[in-house]
């Protein structure tokens, strides 16, 4: 009987580890944890596991940091560490650009993953009125209401679908 509890238990192990990290609060496969710093200042983490991507993990990081806020009753945060977000929009060939900052850089899909990805970062929450400046400052129910489909919809081999990320440019703030 014990052989067949520790079977099943490494049976469920082994399906865990072998599926990208889900959105909820960190367990043995990743997830996100939070700390209050201050008053309306906090620190978020979503960390990933090694199957999941990078896209994933900075989508389920924005999404929890527009939720936390929200939450606590506030219309929006900033992003106070300094971190810089990437865009990744598909290009015909299979490559991504991601805009970094000012930069752009092309990125073959085909990058083996650098280990567990992960995103940490301070936010500072913020009352109304929010005036959205994206990759900075958001509008938490906005922002939260853009990513509830990529989050809470269909996933891509566990993982958030490559999509453009519209949200994170200025021209396109709230």
């Amino acid at each position: 009987m014990k052989r067949v509890l520790r079977f099943a238990a490494f049976a469920i192990a082994l399906g865990l580890s072998a599926c990208a990290t889900q959105y909820g609060s960190q367990d043995l496969t990743g997830g996100y944890d939070e700390r209050e710093l201050g008053p309306g200042i906090w620190s978020l983490l979503f960390a990933g596991n090694g199957y999941t991507t990078a896209e994933t993990v900075q989508t389920f990081w924005l999404y929890r940091a527009a939720e936390l806020t929200l939450q606590h009753g506030y219309a929006g945060f900033e992003i106070i560490s300094d971190m810089s977000l990437i865009s990744g929009d598909a290009r015909a060939d299979g490559a991504r650009l991601y805009e970094i900052s000012d930069r752009a850089t092309f990125v073959p899909e085909t990058l083996p993953p650098e280990g567990k990805p992960y995103l940490r970062g301070h936010i500072r929450m913020l009352k109304a009125p929010v005036f959205a400046n994206p990759p900075r400052i958001f509008d938490a129910a906005a922002l939260k209401a853009a990513l509830e489909p990529l989050v809470k919809g269909p996933l891509c081999g566990g993982n958030v679908c490559p999509h453009v990320h519209s949200y994170l440019r200025p021209s396109l703030r709230s």
